[in-house]
């Protein structure tokens, strides 16, 4: 019975994360998920980092639409953006899961562990740039959208933790 208030708080903690910061949550749930299934059996998975990983991004579907609910209300979302930019974004998820799932969880779980950190330094450190771009159009966004799509699916989150310092320095 503990495991399920363990997993209930970690869904309310990363939608709180979600709604507040625009990014799914999945910088905190899959480690979290690495670290609590081997306590609810499943530890001896050759599969776990992948489990953690499509566990994260089912997870992140629910966070996201309320995210974006609130954040459209609030007239927090630029629908001509997200439009131009989603279909690179599917189309890199696409090739993210592919390629997530032909990497073994080892060097998955390595690869995690890296982009983790760089985030995380980009965030805690990282130089701001002023927002004096604009947002570019055709190929270029398109490979951004790509880029977001395949990164954020191999790493089990949404992309908004890209997307965000992305959009911002581009004045959007």
């Amino acid at each position: 019975m503990i495991e399920y208030s363990v997993f209930i708080l970690l869904g309310i903690f990363s939608g709180l994360i979600a709604g507040l910061l625009g990014i799914g949550g999945g910088l905190i749930v899959v480690p979290v998920l690495l670290f609590l299934f081997p306590l609810i059996g499943l530890g001896d998975s050759p599969h776990l980092v992948h489990l953690a990983i499509g566990t994260s991004l089912a997870t992140i579907l629910f966070s996201s639409m309320a995210s974006i609910y609130t954040h459209h209300q609030n007239k927090g979302v630029l629908w001509d953006v997200f439009i131009r930019i989603a279909p690179g974004i599917v189309i890199g998820s696409i090739l993210g899961s592919t390629i997530a799932h032909l990497l073994p969880g080892e060097i998955l779980k390595k690869v995690f562990g890296v982009l983790e950190i760089l985030i995380a330094l980009q965030m805690a450190f990282g130089r701001n740039p002023a927002p004096t771009r604009t947002l570019p159009s055709g190929v270029p966004l398109s490979f951004f959208g790509v880029s977001v799509g395949a990164v954020g699916t191999i790493m089990g989150m949404g992309g908004g933790a890209l997307t965000t310092p992305f959009f911002m320095w581009c004045n959007v």
